[in-house]
């Protein structure tokens, strides 16, 4: 039995969905009774919460959901699940308040919990100021968002940047455009190249265009569902060139993104690197890929080279996020 509190969040991903019950108003730096189910076995929310429901000792009555996609006027739809579901579905499981939220304004309201052991430095930049922190984070999908600093507090924002169109800045780059162009048809966007699916796009462009590629990679891949951790193993191993090529581009592509979203945001008092792949490499790769990306010229050089960025090893951000929130919504409820 699930020793239940009053709330549940819930970090629904394309890959796998969270859930886990906590204290309003409590410390959320450490959430316990989290249950994991695979996103793709189930056909909606609603039946992963009824499962989880089946097994509390007695029901919560408040539940925040932060959702890998599109939250409009209490209907939430999913970008890499066929899942789209109105909060009404959510009341009529007997939640009495229910809060929606895009994952990526559940990880800005989570680095309001983060602390020095949480994070990895990867550039230490010059003294944060401003009013910006920007967030990039490489999972399933790629999420972008931003928390703006006031005298007030802070207010966390997600947004659909991983959506933006891709610009090749170099030769290889413009190959790789031109290869996925010809596949795929249409435009080329961020999130196609330096999100989780893309580790394993690249790694075929690799292979076409003739690096070599280990033979038991090559293998495994031919009946795997998810190819995205084999390639990261025979990276990680060093045993394949193709492999260790695609996680160096996809590295370079994220700073090249960073970059991007420092600018557009002019996210002054840093940058955070989230989502569930980097944390996999910290300590096990060299991330000079990514600092390379993220060299500009010009006359935002100084800008994102003055920049503080900080990987995220939490892994439960987006879980802390949501507690945040909805424990804040839950407040002003009682007003």
């Amino acid at each position: 039995m699930v020793d239940t509190h009053r709330c549940i969040a819930v970090d629904i991903g394309g890959t796998k969905t969270a859930v886990t019950a906590f204290h309003p108003g409590g410390s959320f730096k450490e959430l316990r009774q989290t249950r994991y189910f695979a996103s793709g076995d189930y056909g909606s929310i609603i039946d992963i919460l009824k499962i989880y429901l089946g097994e509390a000792a007695e029901p919560p009555t408040a539940i925040g959901l932060a959702i890998a996609g599109i939250v409009d006027k209490g209907t939430a739809s999913l970008t890499n699940l066929p899942w789209r579901f109105h909060e009404d579905e959510l009341r009529q499981l007997g939640f009495a308040q229910v809060l929606l939220l895009n994952d990526m304004s559940a990880v800005a309201a989570g680095t309001a919990t983060l602390d020095a052991d949480d994070l990895l430095c990867l550039q230490s930049g010059g003294a944060a100021y401003g009013e910006v922190t920007a967030i990039l984070a490489p999972g399933t999908g790629l999420g972008e968002g931003f928390v703006f600093h006031t005298e007030h507090g802070l207010y966390p924002h997600g947004t659909e940047g991983g959506h933006a169109d891709f610009g090749p800045v170099d030769e290889e780059q413009r190959a790789l455009w031109q290869w996925m162009t010809r596949r795929t048809m249409g435009a080329i966007s961020y999130e196609m190249v330096c999100a989780g699916p893309a580790i394993a796009r690249l790694y075929d462009f690799y292979v076409e265009h003739g690096v070599d590629a280990d033979p038991h990679t090559v293998e495994s891949l031919r009946t795997a569902g998810d190819r995205t951790p084999i390639v990261l193993a025979a990276a990680l191993a060093g045993a394949c060139p193709a492999s260790r090529k695609a996680i160096m581009l996809f590295l370079k592509l994220l700073g090249q993104e960073a970059a991007n979203l420092i600018v557009k945001t002019y996210a002054t008092r840093g940058l955070y690197l989230a989502g569930g792949i980097l944390p996999r490499l910290a300590g096990r790769i060299s991330f000079d890929p990514f600092l390379r990306g993220l060299q500009r010229t010009g006359h935002t050089r100084e800008l994102v080279a003055g920049t503080p960025i900080n990987l995220v090893l939490a892994k439960d951000i987006v879980l802390r996020g949501v507690a945040e929130r909805l424990s804040s919504f839950l407040d002003t409820q009682r007003l």
